[in-house]
């Protein structure tokens, strides 16, 4: 063997030359180009098609739906507050005080609202449009506030 082939291989690594490097470089970037050339080409149709997922926004028709069966409304954003409070540590006497003190009442899931603002990241403000108690204002809770679906009708149709 050659003297300076075994002083080459009797070194530790780091002290080799690197070899190669730009020419590694070069392909990487030449597959990267390429693959997002691939990507890009007839996915185009997809990409637009995609429908964008559209939250309620003040003056919308929404229908109110939390739970098995019922959604609370609270006559003002402290007596919606107060509740969750109550609900989140189950505690049924303070629920109940709540609503035995008119603070807090239920309509039935699917009764028809406009929403009116987001008055906090929890919160929405909200006329009732149907049921029992059609034309009150109230506040619920983000999660029951949903976008009512056309069911071919322009949005707002049939609602006050």
């Amino acid at each position: 063997m050659n003297d300076d082939f075994k002083k080459y291989l009797l070194k530790p690594d780091w002290e080799k030359p690197k070899r190669n490097k730009p020419a590694l470089i070069l392909i990487i970037v030449a597959v990267v180009l390429a693959l997002g050339y691939i990507g890009s080409s007839d996915n185009t149709e997809i990409k637009t098609n995609k429908e964008k997922k559209k939250y309620p926004q003040a003056g919308d028709s929404v229908v109110l739906s939390f739970g098995e069966n019922s959604t609370y409304v609270g006559v003002t954003k402290n007596a919606i507050s107060e509740f969750v409070k109550y609900a989140a540590a189950r505690d049924m006497i303070g629920v109940n005080e709540l609503m035995a003190a008119g603070f807090v009442f239920k309509v039935p899931n699917g009764t028809l609202a406009k929403l009116i603002q987001q008055t906090s990241f929890s919160i929405r403000e909200i006329r009732i449009m149907s049921g029992q108690y059609t034309d009150i204002k109230g506040y619920v809770i983000s999660e029951s506030v949903h976008l009512l679906e056309n069911n071919g009708l322009e949005q707002g149709e049939g609602i006050r």
